[in-house]
Formats: structure tokens, C-alpha cells, sequence
């Protein structure tokens, strides 16, 4: 009856742990897809940053990238692990996509928000969205 009930303890750590690693290795899966995610809606805004992500292996970043500013300049690069612009798209109101091939290596994406007045000046009512998967 010992050995049963220590039998039983063992096989229901088994199904715990297996359980624990199926779905981490799942939820990484998912979060690695995802390199760029950023929405945002702005009264005033100035933005003048770039970001890194990582890609492992040869894939294919999705981007799309949505801009609607009433008053400034959107501008968004994605640079290659070499300093390489790969991507670059300028404006106030678009909807872009595009489908870039990337190969190992942390990557960044640059981002530029300002207003009519130049890089100094806020840019004024407006939202953009960046998404950007891995496959």
C-alpha cells in the first residue's frame, strides 16, 4: 500500500511538471513572436528613441505601422544588427505593412514623433500603432 500511494505522489509530480513545461515553453513561443507592440493615443507628444529586439534565427518580421497625427511628423526605421536600415517610413497619417527578412541578432526600431516647428517641437493630437511579429 506504501509503494502505491508513493507511486501515486511520483506520477502526479510527473503530470505537474510536464504541465509546467508545456505551457512555458508555449507562453515563450508567443512572447518571442512579438518584437515590436506599441499603441498610442497623444495630446502632446515628442518621441526621439530607438529600441532593441531579438531575433533568433532567419525569419520574417510582419510590420504594420498606423500614424494619424493632425499636427507633426511620424518617422519609423528598423535598423539590422550591422546599422543597415531596412525599413523606413515618414509622414503624419498612413497605414503601412510590410513583410522585412531578418536573421539573427538584436535588431533595433527607431521611432521619431515631433511637431511642425521641427525636432524640438511636440507634435499635437494624434495615435500610432506599431506591431511587429516574428515568423
Amino acid at each position: 500500500m506504501k509503494n502505491f500511494k508513493l507511486n501515486k505522489e511520483i506520477v502526479l509530480w510527473l503530470i505537474i511538471s510536464a504541465l509546467v513545461i508545456v505551457t512555458s515553453t508555449i507562453m515563450r513561443t508567443r512572447f518571442q513572436s512579438i518584437a515590436i507592440e506599441e499603441s498610442v493615443n497623444f495630446n502632446e507628444v515628442g518621441i526621439n528613441r530607438t529600441m532593441p529586439f531579438t531575433v533568433q534565427g532567419e525569419v520574417v518580421l510582419l510590420l504594420a505601422v498606423e500614424s494619424e497625427i493632425e499636427e507633426g511628423f511620424f518617422g519609423i526605421r528598423i535598423i539590422s544588427p550591422s546599422g543597415e536600415i531596412v525599413y523606413e517610413k515618414h509622414g503624419a497619417n498612413f497605414n503601412d505593412y510590410a513583410e522585412i527578412s531578418v536573421y539573427d541578432g538584436i535588431w533595433s526600431w527607431h521611432l521619431e514623433i515631433y511637431g511642425l516647428e521641427g525636432s524640438g517641437s511636440p507634435a499635437r493630437n494624434g495615435r500610432y500603432s506599431i506591431i511587429g511579429n516574428l515568423e
